[in-house]
């Protein structure tokens, strides 16, 4: 040990010694050798990660304890002492206290000035017990709050550190100390950490929402007795941080109720209460829903809407003062209200609109809380509401009232129409409209009241926009008014204060086309109205994109005069709007050469200004402009964000969760425009005006030139920006000609713009943002194989020593934070940290990294990849310590996987490598957690954009498990509860993405401990999280286990893998159920509903996206419904589509019993037969006062559906013997003549033989490799995913058999079904037509084949017996076959997904059968349908299509294979020539031979023949000139007869029909 550190020890043991003097002198002694650089050096070096350990060297830490005991044992001296003694001897005593907390605080402060020295646990430990303790609070609680505040909780170290307990033990103290207005502690300084104890609890912890609900209702209702403005605004403040970290789960419990406050509360305290009252509506009425059934909440409305109105009059109240204020303030001041002040007003008037503006009654009680107690709270009292209506706010409109009165309300009535449109009645459009029209005619005489009048009338327009088809009455007069507030717009453009918003009006009057573009306004951009600026240039844009710019905005005469003045052309409207945007006016104003040009010392983002003086030089500006704009419209350049904005974006969010919680929500709707300014698929042609061009290319060389001219590296005058922007105005100027194809990229390199944009480029040469990383390649080669060898390491490995995976020295945690440690409620990862130095090099970063991650290798003079390594070695040396280098390395790993592109494996895994470190250095920092998970997403996602190239497998199996080494800690510590649900979240995101790139979970396997877990089972595990944000996007996410992304969009996954998901969620969603039990009673009702919500989403998005679980959803629905009382209008937000005999009928949206019963008698009666529960029957036909035996014979086809497939099935297998057993008691049952009768059962097979065999066939369902060996024909359209129909439900051999069976019972000679049925051919109508009537109801895929199926059984049996003639219906039978045929073809999904694809096919292949059955039995039965036959099949024949073989093989078979058949033999000539491409060229040559078999036609027959059968056949492709390029070719007749034609005195009716196709050559 040192001499330092021993004479260090000798005090510390000094302070121990039993005499008051020796201790004080020991005192003063410590206090000289602390700040001792010596014994600081000293204490720090043992205090390292190694040196303590085992040792019994002093550290700060066994100091601390020497000043614990001495502490302890001066505190048991003084609370010793006698109660009662002078005021002398008791100032003695606070004196001796404050030296005692004093010198610890000094202590505390040494140790941790260079970084967090003293341990947490220990430290906070003390702080506690001492301000746990009456006495000791009493004495030290100012000094050691200070410390607490100070040195604890304001250092991130120790706020990471502190465990959930620890947090838990502050609040309660806090809270207590607060409540009980200690007179020790200043109570500020208790607020201010009562404020940062509840920041730290909701971001480091979860558990508290009951504790501090209760302590909040304590605090808010006692706010009156509050004199201190500081503590309101901290308490204030605290409730905030609370209810935005709780509102998701616990949306019941956090509607508290507003309480009075102060009479004149500060500005500050003010935004804290707006931010208050905004979460309040946010939780009542989220996205403005106003009732129950849209979304809204309330658990007491009377008294909501009663503390709604006194916060309005609040409200008001407060905007009249402001306006007070302001008419009696001496000199100039703001008039205008908070931005969101006005918001909140808006919100609460929106609220209020709905109500009738009569006087109302409430409750004294409901506005004055504070009051409840008293005997006179029951007494009521009317409130008139002064604005509950449009007229209310006009009122406050009016043009006598002083600017002070009216501005707060146009501020109000702009955000009201902005945030709530549909609120704006048709009615008050015109009056409150002419109101702003007489206020915009004013505002250039009276005050400041005019840019608010500009905004009120700019969302008005936008207002009226979107519901002008609803004001179709007062079109004209609205027309009249907005061109009045048009010209006084154009008017306001050259005033200062009014020329931005004047412009911005005019945009939006243009965009909505409220009033039409005139000359006036096209002047403002030709002359000195007003310089160009940024909205401006966007008015012209939206100008141009609209209508034609004219060629001058002067008259005639102007035109005239100018002429005779100067002899010369006058410069037109294009030529000025350029000078205008490239400020040349403005310009020769300035001093000459010494300045930059003016339109570089402006921003103009996304190369605008490029775009619009482009699209001038072109003849066709308007055309040339859209497609420059692309996507882009002009709201997207001026976009800006600001903290205020971010706050409104995360309410908008919680509120969409709120509606999607409550199943209000609707899903976005896909906007279609008619308006023909879309971006255009296909590049049209554009002309160039050559003159424009020219002068645009000479004025933006003047520009650079006079840049060159005046720019040095370190002038003053020019700014660098102006050489980037110089460079970007004459390349993007370029870049547009060349993207137009009006130049190409070499006759663009070889321009003067480019070469003067080259020069501008290199002035910067010297000015290099970033140096080539010194390191040597080996050097970091050595680096990286020292890693590779190091052994496997835990990533969250708790501990005092941390073991890093980089090849630089171990340290530990304390020395980490030692370079740079923040403050506890500053996040790691805010900006704060940064200087400006460090922000310009993350900007550089992330440009960097885009140029690395480019796809485009050509044209730049860097190489992606090279890149990418220079990044990356940055990575070598960094210390994540330091905020720099944790930002650096977040920013990477975001930028560099990028979407277009994927990494190399080595870059990959050199990307990754220092997860270990970041990980396990702030595996105690929730918010950093939370970072590095979210930006691991970019890489997850690559993954699944990598080629799985066989020498990459190992590169890449490496970089797998890196990720899922990080994934499966955070899931171990989240199940551990050491992770909030912040970082819940974010890996909930991970495992989404994992699962989009590897949904079968072939490597996607997380090992938790113990065990390895698909991301399938770990996602769905998600759904019982103590959390209900984390439960509801598992809910939300739960497609994902059902459904993946394929080239053609989602497809399905194997039944297996949705069978396990469905099995897995069920059972994490009822776990979760059952977890409720265990809450504390005030939280039942928020867990409640949240697990019944959970439940609900889960199991309705398996029933949307998953036919194979569909009805195994179902079910779990209804039972959950009686398992878990869950609401019946939440299941009826869910899903509602079924019905069942076990689901209440309430349900299904009846209102009585007999309602239900009427409406699905059919269905039930058929299945209470076969269960032999006559009983049921009979109660049902009394409910409907219906004879019972009436609905027997009703349901006649359908129970002998559910009775004939048992006789026919043969075999001896248990369950087929049992069934049958059945089938035959039911059957003899209904024989009994007290029943139906055998004669009366007869009766009904005979009169409704075409409905039992349709009711049969609608039982099919064939599944996949079916046991049966006579599956026949459909086994091969089956698939593994094909859900089950609703039971009874049969494969189609037990069909075939019925109906044999049936056939047999039918006719004593044995004749077959179909025979049967020819009797009568209008029961084979019918029979078809109800099976294509099913198959048109029906909108799902899979039940639409399955319907195809029955109707390809069907037609099989009748096609066997066509040469019978289907009892002389055969040619409308084949008929009515071939076009439903062609119809199903014709109207195929696009793009097509498996089913679709099988549906095709089972379609072909009938129709082939069809085709051959014509063919062999009816020689002329195609003549009449060929054409439209190989029109509908050759469409069909695609590179895409999975059908084109088959279809090519029934071309082949009707074009090639029958010639004999002199029917198609005639026919087939008569076709459209089949298309020029490789697979129809058999089919060409074939169709060719058959044409010109008796020689080559005449230039007369040829075009005759087209036109004739042209005009035979609708469905013929436009042929008209396809005989112009036959093989041999008519050129030189054509020519002749042309010739032949202009001379031809007159026109025969030959050439009449020949002139038609000649139409058509050019």
């Amino acid at each position: 040990m040192s001499l330092a550190l021993q004479e260090l020890l000798l005090c510390c043991r000094g302070l121990e010694n039993e005499k008051a003097t020796e201790r004080k002198k020991e005192v003063d002694r410590f206090r000289r050798l602390i700040r001792s650089p010596d014994t600081v050096e000293e204490l720090d070096r043992t205090s390292g990660c190694k040196a303590s350990k085992g040792s019994k060297q002093l550290t700060w830490d066994a100091v601390f304890r020497f000043l614990q005991k001495f502490l302890q044992k001066e505190t048991e001296l003084l609370k010793s002492g006698k109660a009662n003694v002078s005021a002398t001897t008791q100032a003695n005593r606070q004196k001796k206290m404050q030296e005692i907390s004093s010198l610890m605080k000094y202590f505390i402060r040494c140790a941790n000035q260079r970084g967090p020295k003293l341990k947490c646990a220990e430290l906070l430990s003390h702080v506690v017990e001492v301000l746990q303790n009456q006495f000791s609070c009493g004495a030290y609680g100012e000094d050691y709050s200070s410390i607490l505040l100070k040195d604890v909780l304001s250092v991130r170290k120790y706020w990471c550190e502190m465990s959930q307990q620890q947090w838990h033990s502050l609040l309660e103290l806090y809270c207590g100390l607060f409540n009980r207005r200690s007179k020790s502690i200043n109570r500020v300084q208790v607020s201010r950490i009562l404020y940062t104890v509840v920041w730290g609890c909701c971001v480091q912890t979860e558990g508290l929402s009951h504790t501090l609900f209760n302590f909040f209702l304590k605090a808010l209702s006692n706010t009156r007795e509050e004199r201190q403005l500081m503590v309101l605004e901290n308490l204030v403040s605290a409730v905030n941080v609370f209810l935005r970290s709780v509102l998701l789960s616990c949306r019941r419990e956090g509607v508290c109720s507003g309480r009075g406050g102060p009479m004149r509360p500060s500005s500050a305290l003010k935004d804290e209460l707006v931010k208050f009252f905004q979460l309040q509506i946010c939780v009542h009425h989220p996205k403005g829903a106003k009732t129950l059934e849209t979304g809204a909440h309330a658990e007491d409305w009377v008294r909501w809407q009663g503390q709604l109105c006194a916060l309005y009059d609040a409200l008001v109240s407060e905007i009249s003062q402001i306006g007070s204020r302001g008419k009696y303030a001496t000199g100039s001041r703001h008039i205008a209200v908070k931005e969101n002040l006005i918001e909140l007003t808006a919100d609460v008037c929106h609220q209020l609109f709905s109500q009738s503006t009569h006087v109302q009654e409430v409750t004294s009680s409901v506005c004055r809380d504070t009051q409840r107690d008293s005997p006179q709270s029951c007494k009521r009292r009317r409130i008139e509401q002064p604005l509950t209506n449009w007229e209310g706010i006009r009122s406050k409109l009016q043009p006598h009232h002083s600017d002070f009165d009216i501005i707060p309300w146009l501020q109000v009535a702009a955000a009201l129409i902005s945030r709530y449109p549909w609120i704006l009645p048709v009615d008050e459009l015109v009056p409150l409209l002419g109101l702003l029209c007489q206020l915009q005619g004013e505002q250039q005489r009276r005050g400041e009241r005019g840019p608010y009048v500009l905004r009120c009338l700019r969302e008005l327009a936008l207002c009226h926009a979107t519901g002008s088809s609803n004001a179709s009455a007062h079109t004209a007069e609205l027309a009249r008014l907005w061109a009045r507030v048009w010209a006084l717009a154009l008017r306001g453009v050259g005033s200062a204060q009014t020329g931005t918003l004047s412009l911005e009006l005019l945009r939006t009057i243009v965009q909505e086309s409220l009033e039409p573009v005139d000359r006036e306004f096209w002047k403002v951009f030709s002359g000195a109205v007003c310089k160009p600026s940024l909205v401006g240039a966007l008015s012209l844009a939206q100008a141009l994109l609209k209508c034609s710019i004219p060629k001058s905005v002067h008259s005639r005469d102007v035109i005239s005069g100018v002429l005779m003045e100067t002899g010369g052309e006058p410069p037109t409207l294009r030529d000025s709007v350029i000078s205008w945007l490239l400020m040349n006016e403005h310009n020769e104003e300035t001093e000459e050469n010494c300045r930059p040009h003016l339109i570089i010392t402006r921003d103009f983002p996304l190369n605008l200004i490029p775009r619009i003086l482009v699209s001038l030089t072109l003849k066709d500006s308007r055309a040339g402009l859209t497609f420059l704009m692309g996507s882009l419209k002009p709201e997207s350049f001026s976009s800006q964000s600001s903290p205020l904005t971010e706050a409104k974006d995360t309410l908008g969010e919680v509120e969409s969760l709120f509606l999607q919680f409550s199943f209000d929500d609707t899903p976005p709707s896909t906007k279609v425009t008619a308006d023909g300014d879309g971006v255009y698929s296909e590049k049209p042609q554009f002309t160039v005006i050559p003159a424009l061009r020219s002068k645009l290319e000479l004025s933006l060389l003047s520009v650079a030139e006079q840049l060159f001219n005046c720019y040095s590296p370190d002038s003053s005058n020019t700014p660098h920006e102006c050489v980037l922007r110089c460079a970007s105005l004459l390349t993007g100027v370029l870049a547009a000609y060349v993207c137009m194809g009006l130049l190409t990229e070499e006759e663009a390199c070889r321009s003067p713009l480019f070469l003067k944009a080259k020069l501008s480029n290199s002035s910067k040469k010297d000015h290099t943002v970033m140096e080539n990383d010194p390191m040597d390649e080996d050097q970091v080669d050595t680096s990286r194989n020292q890693t590779d060898n190091q052994e496997e390491i835990d990533l969250f490995e708790d501990g005092d020593e941390t073991h890093l995976s980089t090849s630089r020295p171990c340290q530990s945690n304390d020395e980490a934070c030692d370079s740079k440690f923040s403050t506890g409620t500053k996040s790691a990862l805010s900006e704060e940290h940064l200087s400006r130095q460090d922000l310009a090099f993350l900007s550089v970063l992330g440009f960097l990294s885009l140029c690395g991650s480019s796809e485009l290798n050509g044209g730049f003079s860097f190489k992606p990849l090279d890149t990418q390594r220079k990044l990356l070695k940055l990575l070598d040396l960094t210390d994540f310590s330091q905020m720099l280098h944790l930002h650096m390395y977040l920013s990477l790993l975001k930028k560099l996987p990028a979407e277009v592109s994927s990494l190399d494996p080595e870059e990959f895994d050199t990307l990754l490598w220092p997860l270990a470190d970041v990980c396990s250095l702030y595996r105690q920092d929730q918010e950093v957690c939370a970072a590095v998970l979210r930006s691991l997403l970019p890489s997850i996602r690559c993954l699944g954009r990598t080629p799985p190239v066989s020498e990459q497998d190992d590169d890449l199996a490496h970089i797998k498990g890196t990720l899922l080494t990080v994934v499966s800690g955070f899931c171990i510590l989240g199940k551990s509860g050491k992770c909030t649900s912040a970082v819940r979240v974010a890996l909930m995101q991970c495992l989404l993405a994992l699962l989009e790139v590897d949904p079968r979970c072939k490597w996607a396997t997380l090992t938790l401990r113990d065990e390895e877990l698909p991301v399938s089972v770990v996602l769905s595990a998600h759904l019982a999280d103590p959390h209900h944000h984390v439960c509801m996007l598992a809910a939300l996410s739960v497609e994902s286990l059902f459904l993946k992304n394929g080239p053609e969009g989602k497809m399905m996954l194997p039944m297996k893998n949705q069978q396990t998901a469905f099995e897995n969620i069920y059972l994490k969603a009822q776990e979760g159920m059952s977890g409720q039990k265990s809450c504390p009673s005030e939280d039942l009702p928020d867990e409640t509903f949240n697990r019944r919500a959970t439940l609900l989403i889960s199991v309705s998005m398996v029933i949307s996206c998953s036919p194979v679980c569909e009805k195994q959803a179902l079910f779990a629905l209804f039972q959950s419904y009686k398992e878990n009382s869950i609401d019946e209008q939440l299941i009826n937000k869910s899903d509602s589509r079924y019905t069942l005999q076990s689901v209440p009928y309430t349900l299904l949206g009846f209102c009585s019993l007999d309602e239900f019963y009427r409406s699905s008698y059919h269905v039930l009666i058929p299945h209470l037969v076969f269960l032999n529960d006559f009983e049921e029957v009979k109660s049902i036909g009394n409910h409907l006062a219906q004879d019972w035996k009436q609905l027997l014979a009703d349901c006649f086809p359908k129970i002998m559906v559910n009775i004939l497939p048992h006789f026919a099935l043969a075999g001896q297998d248990t369950h087929v013997a049992q069934q049958r057993d059945k089938a035959h008691r039911v059957y003899d049952i209904l024989k009994d003549s007290n029943f139906l009768g055998k004669q009366q059962i007869d009766s009904l097979i005979c009169n409704n033989l075409a409905d039992i065999v349709v009711e049969l066939l609608m039982t099919l369902h064939e599944t996949a490799g079916g046991a049966s060996a006579d599956s026949g024909d459909l086994q091969k359209f089956t698939g593994e995913l094909d859900p089950a129909p609703n039971p009874p439900f049969f494969s189609s051999y037990v069909v075939k058999a019925t109906l044999d069976y049936l056939s047999k019972c039918h006719s004593a000679n044995h004749k077959s079904l179909v025979t049967i049925l020819s009797k009568t051919p209008m029961s084979i109508q019918r029979i078809l037509i109800a099976i294509c009537q099913k198959a048109a109801e029906t909108t799902n895929a899979y039940e639409r084949h399955r319907i195809l199926m029955m109707y390809h059984l069907f037609v099989s049996l009748l096609l066997r017996e066509v040469k019978d003639g289907l009892g002389g219906a055969w040619a409308f039978v084949l008929r009515d076959i071939i076009y439903t045929l062609i119809h199903h073809i014709n109207s195929r999904s696009c793009p097509q997904d498996e089913v679709s694809s099988r549906s095709l096919s089972l379609c072909c292949e009938l129709l082939s059968l069809v085709c051959q059955t014509a063919v062999e039995y009816c020689d002329d039965a195609l003549e009449s349908h060929l054409q439209v036959i190989v029109a509908t099949l050759t469409a069909q024949v695609t590179e895409q299509s999975a059908i084109s073989q088959q279809v090519l093989r029934l071309l082949r078979f009707l074009v090639i294979e029958n010639l004999e058949n002199s029917m198609l033999r005639k026919s087939i000539p008569l076709l459209e020539p089949f298309p020029d491409r490789p697979n129809f060229r058999e089919l060409r040559a074939a169709q060719h031979a058959l044409k010109y078999s008796s020689g080559a036609f005449s230039l007369r027959q040829e075009p005759i023949m087209t036109m004739e059968v042209s005009s035979e056949s609708r469905d013929r492709l436009d042929g008209s000139d396809l005989w112009l390029v036959t093989p041999g070719g008519h050129k030189d007749w054509l020519k002749n007869l042309c010739m032949a034609l202009l001379d031809s005195g007159g026109v025969r009716n030959e050439a009449l029909l020949l002139t038609r196709p000649l139409c058509e050559v050019h």
